[in-house]
């Protein structure tokens, strides 16, 4: 399993559901283990080269958590700017605008189903991975001139060989 880089297409691709969520478990723990290596705190499926609908978060001070067929049912209508990277667009870091609050709707590793009420960086980071998804990334919410230069960057280390890749 290694990590996909901008401008991978799974990356643009949205993501198939997953028919038996307990199926994941074994990818999930090497998603976590990906994502360790990284410094990440989340990670998507799309993100390790396979397009199905679930992320795993790994956040300071909380349970390592896996989110199969995810729903987000209800956001805040207040939104919070913050800062935000991701490991699929090395050395990029946006201000995104994100729901303060979401309700989701998901089944666990195990097949469990489960309903959280995801709140701070939880609900950030829920809905980072959940756009992944959908195949958006962090970049899509910036306008078009500020997402054409940080393409251009991604472009540019890409050509001269400055990005890596986790070896499976």
């Amino acid at each position: 399993m290694e990590l996909e880089i901008y401008p991978a297409e799974i990356l643009r691709v949205r993501a198939s559901l997953v028919p038996d969520p307990a199926g994941v478990a074994p990818f999930a723990s090497a998603m976590l283990a990906l994502m360790r290596s990284q410094g990440g705190i989340g990670l998507a499926a799309p993100q390790a080269g396979i397009a199905e609908r679930y992320f795993v978060l790994g956040l300071p001070r909380d349970r390592d958590r896996v989110f199969v067929n995810p729903q987000i049912v209800v956001r805040s209508k207040r939104q919070i700017r913050s800062e935000e990277s991701c490991l699929s667009l090395p050395g990029i870091t946006v201000e995104v605008d994100r729901s303060a609050w979401v309700d989701v709707r998901a089944w666990d590793q195990h097949g469990e189903p489960f309903e959280l009420r995801a709140r701070g960086l939880l609900a950030r980071a829920v809905q980072h991975e959940f756009d992944h998804l959908n195949g958006v990334l962090c970049i899509d919410h910036l306008d078009q001139k500020r997402r054409q230069r940080i393409a251009d960057r991604l472009e540019a280390q890409k050509s001269y060989g400055t990005t890596t890749r986790t070896p499976s």
